[in-house]
């Protein structure tokens, strides 16, 4: 008994099932690698922003304590230093919409590229199985006449 011939279509599905495996590899790989050059940068900056930190912490004290000296109350100088903070955080809050527009573009500028070459990257015939031929436009179902 002869075989059958294989369903084009089935073997059409096929290969698309299998493409689309390898995009979603391509995807979670190239994700995967943004994450980890995020979480590498984060863990380098780690030290650098706990001794910064360090430092406002301690000047902050120190400065209280001498402008509590110059004013004659140790209480005084912790006064004015927390209403200079205070002052700071009332500017902050009052630029919040620009310093929030300011850190989406730092962001997009950082993760543009990454995301254009994700997008822009089409298969290369690497990613393909080997019988996943490209379809010419006289091999398309629209060209197939009906008797």
């Amino acid at each position: 008994m002869p075989l059958a011939p294989e369903n084009p279509i089935a073997g059409l599905f096929e290969n698309l099932k299998k493409y689309l495996e390898l995009r979603l590899k391509a995807v979670v790989l190239r994700a995967e690698a943004s994450g980890i050059a995020t979480l590498s940068t984060l863990v380098s900056m780690l030290p650098m922003l706990f001794t910064a930190l360090l430092f406002i912490i301690l000047g902050s004290i120190s400065g209280a304590l001498a402008l509590g000296q110059w004013l004659g109350s140790q209480a005084l100088g912790f006064l004015a230093a927390a209403l200079g903070y205070c002052l700071l955080t009332l500017y902050f809050w009052w630029r919040r919409k620009h310093l929030q527009s300011l850190a989406e573009n730092l962001l997009y500028t950082a993760f543009h590229p990454v995301l254009q070459k994700l997008v822009e990257s089409g298969p290369s015939q690497t990613d393909l199985p080997p019988s996943a031929d490209p379809i010419t436009p006289e091999e398309t179902p629209s060209t197939v006449t009906q008797p």
